[in-house]
């Protein structure tokens, strides 16, 4: 018999109304899933995934942890990562934060796995180490629990207990995203040296790697007729200020600089898209009458003088200065 899908393997998510009709996106871009075989451009980020894969590709009792700051796109990487091997394997995906019915960590997780909820935490443990040696023959690979959210305080809510039972009974990889400092957090915790957390630190993209990784994203998530979107190297100059890297931050400017352009009918992105685009919320999830409108005359004098500082960072001469009534 077939294995089922994962449940943290879905589908690449069909483009906003917005995107799909005046630009032709087939797919979202920037969002939680990588399209197969797509060259997005991350620099450092496609190897620590082709690292992570690689080591969660062995026999199980691996235990790795993608740490980063709130924005710096540690979680989305391990989601994606959990997507791309959840064609081969169970994996069990679950978020970390605080929950209200006072559970255990591992008492979610066991819910999460649709094993059988046990009086006791060893009897419950055992039960899902059980059930990850059955799907482990079942699928043939090592199942995947992927922990997301994780914050420091997790270690006295059994994170310990749980890598330390991913090493003793390789019966599964554990995939933990959570913040810098987290394998220190768990040893003063008790866990044990001879066995620590690995932890993957995600480091931002450098201003040269943004303008690959957004024109990356847009080639692999456009439909392959559709004429090409264009950005101007000083959006991506803005792009890199605004965001210091962050990709998470990123993604989000992103396709907001995107939905601009789309509103506008355009398919070049400029600076009054990289300026003016939110960095917080995701504008394709909301109605177009409310997006700004660009002023008749672009850009103002505040934002000549941040291209200017940019473009100098860059070894560019000055921003061209035009008419109060050009754009």
């Amino acid at each position: 018999m077939e294995p089922p899908p994962s449940a943290a393997a879905p589908g690449l998510p069909v483009a906003p109304d917005l995107l799909r009709e005046a630009l032709g996106f087939v797919h979202r871009p920037f969002s939680g899933v990588v399209p197969p075989g797509a060259a997005i451009g991350d620099g450092p980020v496609s190897s620590i995934r082709a690292r992570v894969a690689g080591l969660l590709g062995e026999d199980g009792g691996t235990a790795l942890a993608i740490t980063g700051g709130a924005e710096s796109g540690h979680s989305t990487l391990c989601r994606r990562i959990a997507n791309e091997l959840g064609a081969q394997r169970l994996v069990v995906e679950l978020g970390t934060g605080r929950d209200p019915g006072g559970r255990t960590l591992l008492q979610r997780l066991c819910a999460a796995a649709g094993v059988p909820e046990e009086p006791a935490e060893e009897a419950g443990l055992d039960a899902f180490i059980a059930r990850m040696g059955e799907e482990r023959q079942r699928w043939g690979h090592a199942s995947l629990v992927l922990l997301d959210g994780v914050v420091s305080h997790a270690a006295a809510a059994g994170l310990v207990r749980l890598v330390e039972a991913t090493r003793w009974s390789r019966a599964f990889h554990l995939l933990v995203a959570g913040p810098a400092g987290l394998s220190g957090a768990l040893q003063r915790a008790g866990l044990d040296e001879a066995g620590p957390l690995e932890e993957i630190p995600v480091p931002p993209l450098s201003a040269e790697q943004i303008g690959p990784y957004v024109r990356g994203w847009i080639a692999a998530t456009l439909a392959s007729r559709a004429p090409p979107i264009l950005l101007s190297p000083d959006a991506l100059l803005l792009l890199a200020l605004r965001t210091q890297g962050a990709i998470e931050r990123i993604d989000c400017v992103a396709e907001n600089m995107l939905v601009l352009a789309a509103a506008e009918k355009r398919r070049m992105l400029g600076t009054w898209h990289a300026w003016t685009a939110s960095d917080q919320a995701r504008w394709a999830d909301g109605e177009p009458g409310s997006l700004p409108r660009r002023p008749a005359s672009w850009p103002p004098p505040e934002v000549a003088d941040v291209l200017d500082v940019c473009r100098r960072g860059a070894g560019l001469p000055p921003f061209p200065r035009v008419s109060r009534t050009g754009s």
